[in-house]
């Protein structure tokens, strides 16, 4: 009888650390990925063909290159914390305040963006974007999306190295 009790026991407790540590995986983003424009719903707007990202524990990092002003070919990089806090930017243009967070499985994360124009106090406009990795890691999904509808789906493939 203890060896049966003892045996149910070790499999509770395997299974409890099993869940735990799956709760506790993160994917990761890192890597080079190039748009796939087929597979994507743009609008006319400028969008970035390549992004390269470095993720470490809770920050990850996007790298890219994109026509900017005058045409002219920026190279350019923004970090979120995936952690739920609050970030504030600050320029020129407004205030940003975004806060990053995982989703319960890991398997993706969310960035809702409140901004605030400078130029006119009475435009306030509420983002979310949602960043997520096919289960065979091979192509990055990101959905763009307002108050009131999701207006711009773009899809990247990993590049092979």
């Amino acid at each position: 009888m203890k060896t049966k009790s003892f045996l149910l026991l070790c499999l509770f407790v395997g299974i409890t650390i099993a869940q735990l540590s799956a709760q506790g995986t993160k994917v990761n983003f890192s890597g080079k990925w190039i748009i796939n424009i087929e597979k994507s719903q743009l609008l006319p707007t400028t969008f970035v063909k390549e992004y390269t990202i470095e993720q470490y524990d809770n920050v990850i990092t996007f790298k890219f290159t994109h026509l900017g002003l005058y045409d002219k070919e920026t190279t350019s990089s923004y970090s979120y914390t995936v952690d739920g806090s609050k970030s504030t930017k600050e320029d020129d243009f407004g205030v940003e305040v975004t806060i990053a967070k995982w989703s319960e499985d890991g398997k993706s994360f969310t960035v809702s963006r409140s901004i605030n124009s400078k130029f006119d106090p009475a435009f306030n406009e509420e983002l979310l974007d949602e960043y997520k990795i096919s289960k065979d890691l091979k192509t990055l999904t990101i959905s763009h999306t307002t108050d009131f509808a999701t207006y711009q789906i773009i899809v990247y493939d990993k590049a092979v190295n």
